[in-house]
């Protein structure tokens, strides 16, 4: 999209990467994936909300 025209992403910088990861997953390795990055993200939230005060 962006190379047939770029004038519509004026924004967007081809030179910036984006990290992507992929998981093949049951349901079980789904939920306990996002049961655990979930509760990573807890906290890191609740760390930094100690910071801030």
């Amino acid at each position: 999209m962006y190379r047939e025209n770029p004038r519509e992403f004026p924004r967007f910088s081809p030179s910036v990467d984006f990290l992507v990861e992929i998981y093949n997953l049951d349901r079980t390795g789904e939920k306990e994936l996002f049961s655990e990055l979930n509760s990573k993200q807890k906290k890191i939230s609740a760390a930094k909300q100690k910071s801030l005060t």
